[in-house]
């Protein structure tokens, strides 16, 4: 009985151990450093060539009060920034880049996946769909299986191992099926399995602590607790913010609707149950979510709202259909949107959404009253997010929106755990509908994770090492303000210095005027050949009006759609004039330099 006892007892354990090594595993694998070099892998590079430029501007940029955006100079930053300060502070205590990121992803994910073990636990009253619902994350439900067969036809068994490239990569290569449904997101976006970790705590101490504790004061604390979780969205991720916001309207919305049909009930009998505890608990919540609101908005000023922009261009707005229009296949169909888009959501989410309904029917005939009412509310979250993330859109990037459809399938996939057991205890047939459910499971696994151990990664030399950055970190002012004139600027951001204008595509997500910034650079790039004295005045105007010291040339480059070569831009626009630093391929220009009186 006692060795049964142990081995029992055991299995929690080394299930946690096997996810948090694999978690760890694939973080580390995907981004870490020599003692020279920092590795980051192809497939996140894009989106850590806006991580690294945070994380080092908190580092050694001083960028604070106010905090701008390293990649867009003179714009108050509107990115959620908290993880990114977190990690600088990591680095700051000593550790390197590489642990201080991984450290954070592990957490977060980590964290959401412990949080929705509890939550499954609850709604289901089941010992295994905890477990089936932390598995379920790192698999992919589309069609992508289909497309992969499609694609390489007879020889789509021996050309798995070999896979350097997602199948499917929408909407960047035009596939049917987007980029955002497997474990991708969470290697590009670190923050965003912390604001998971964080909305699913709130849901937790909200719609299942908060009714087992019995004391005022602890539940007074629980909401104390929420208040700083939402103010810590504010600076982890605003889009978790929005859905922490809704669940407790909607939570709030559902309890109301049932003590109002309890009162109901109470007026037709002869001894009427006591409502009066039912209606101060509501109460509590229902004044710490107005304080929470409005700690929230004071907040949202404090760390810059990314949904307003400093020109007044108009951001959140009605799109429709998320991004069904980007797919190349979808385009040449006569049939009507609405259609397209359906095609669209099935090829990307296949059965999972009649699994998530099925699963929550399932389990409503589990729990107590006030689980059930966390149930529905849960339920209703997860549909009203997926509603909300094909109607409205919060940035002028439509993709943005992948994490609400994210958080939408995170519920389902805690319902389809519950189907799963169903299944698991039923008849021959039904166990064989649950075995291709997770045949198709594994061949997603096997395509979504082969390109990344087939792939390769890309060096960014530390700030250290980099003999470009040595120079900016031991010459020039933390808050050194760059007008780069190439996309070539990692040796600026590993040290920490912001630049005029990054890549586009962040800045444009983020929300500013792109279009503006490009045209300041055309005034003086499409005339320094025939007009080197007016360009030159034309750039100093720009470094003048937008406080830049500094101006950085390297190698050839595709500049904002011109063809930039700094040894000739070097001997033309700035002729006469010796560089602050130069080698083969760079050049660094001071302000004071280049825009004398005199010229």
């Amino acid at each position: 009985m006692d060795k049964k006892i142990k081995k029992v007892s055991f299995l929690p354990l080394i299930f946690w151990s096997t996810i948090i090594f694999f978690i760890s595993f694939i973080m580390f694998f995907t981004l870490h450093e020599t003692k020279r070099y920092t590795y980051v892998h192809s497939f996140i590079h894009s989106d850590f060539m806006a991580h690294i430029p945070i994380i080092k501007s908190f580092l050694y940029g001083g960028n604070f009060h106010p905090i701008e955006y390293p990649l867009f100079v003179g714009e108050k930053i509107n990115y959620h920034y908290g993880f990114h300060i977190m990690a600088a502070f990591l680095e700051r205590l000593g550790l390197p880049f590489s642990y201080s990121v991984n450290i954070l992803s592990i957490t977060g994910f980590l964290g959401f996946l412990f949080f929705m073990y509890l939550i499954t636990k609850y709604i289901t009253n089941d010992k295994i769909a905890p477990y089936i619902a932390v598995l379920l994350p790192f698999f992919d439900f589309s069609f992508v299986w289909l497309v992969y067969i499609l694609k390489h036809g007879q020889n789509w068994l021996i050309d798995i191992p070999k896979l350097k490239f997602y199948v499917c990569f929408g909407p960047w290569d035009g596939s049917i099926i987007s980029a955002f449904w497997n474990l991708n997101i969470y290697l590009n976006q670190r923050h965003l399995a912390m604001g998971f970790a964080l909305t699913f705590l709130s849901i937790y101490l909200i719609a299942f602590m908060f009714y087992k504790v019995d004391n005022l004061l602890k539940k007074l604390f629980i909401i104390f607790l929420n208040m700083i979780i939402l103010i810590s969205l504010v600076y982890i991720h605003k889009g978790m913010l929005i859905i922490t916001l809704l669940f407790w309207g909607i939570y709030i919305g559902v309890k109301t609707v049932h003590l109002f049909f309890l009162w109901l009930k109470n007026k037709k009998q002869e001894n009427p149950t006591n409502l009066k505890p039912q209606i101060f608990e509501l109460l509590y919540l229902s004044l710490g979510i107005l304080a929470s609101f409005l700690l929230v908005l004071f907040f949202l000023e404090l760390a810059y709202s990314q949904f307003t922009r400093p020109d007044g261009l108009k951001v959140i707005r009605i799109f429709l259909g998320f991004l069904y229009t980007s797919s190349k296949a979808l385009r040449p169909l006569k049939i009507s949107g609405f259609l397209k888009w359906l095609i669209y959501t099935l090829a990307n989410l296949g059965i999972l959404p009649f699994l998530g309904i099925i699963g929550f029917i399932l389990s409503l005939k589990e729990g107590s009253e006030n689980i059930k009412l966390a149930n529905i509310s849960i339920f209703l979250l997860s549909w009203i997010v997926f509603a909300m993330a094909n109607i409205v859109v919060f940035s002028l990037e439509v993709a943005i929106n992948h994490k609400f459809i994210n958080f939408s399938i995170l519920i389902w996939e805690m319902y389809t755990a519950y189907v799963f057991v169903k299944l698991l205890k039923a008849k021959i047939l039904a166990k064989t509908f649950l075995f291709i459910i997770i045949f198709m499971l594994l061949f997603n696994f096997v395509l979504d994770y082969s390109p990344i151990f087939n792939s390769y990664a890309i060096m960014w030399e530390k700030e250290n090492y980099n003999p470009v950055s040595k120079w900016i970190l031991s010459h020039t002012d933390p808050k050194d303000k760059f007008l780069n004139i190439t996309y070539d600027v990692s040796s600026i951001e590993m040290a920490g210095r912001r630049i005029f204008f990054g890549w586009d595509y962040f800045a444009m997500s983020a929300g500013y005027n792109t279009y503006k910034r490009r045209s300041e650079y055309y005034s003086f790039l499409k005339t320094y050949k025939s007009k080197p004295l007016l360009a030159r005045k034309r750039l100093c105007k720009i470094m003048k009006k937008h406080n830049l010291k500094y101006v950085f040339l390297r190698g050839k480059d595709k500049f904002i759609d011109l063809n930039i070569d700094a040894n000739e831009l070097a001997k033309t626009l700035f002729s006469g004039i010796k560089p602050l630093y130069h080698d083969d391929i760079t050049y660094i220009y001071s302000y004071g330099e280049i825009c004398k009186k005199k010229q």
